[in-house]
């Protein structure tokens, strides 16, 4: 299991509904592409958390 966050080019408030959307919905077309899992998805206003699951390589 991997935590991954991404905070935004100087924590800069960005993410809306509109943005979280798009985000799911580009992280559920990698998860049918590669051997991923995505168990949590979260955003705040300027950064983004992974929760992924994943075989190492």
């Amino acid at each position: 299991m991997y935590h991954i966050v991404c905070p935004t080019k100087y924590r800069r408030a960005v993410f809306s509904a509109t943005v979280d959307a798009k985000v799911k919905e580009i992280c559920a077309e990698i998860q049918k592409r590669y051997e991923i899992t995505f168990l949590e998805i979260g955003t705040d206003s300027d950064h983004v958390h992974l929760l992924v699951q994943s075989v190492p390589m």
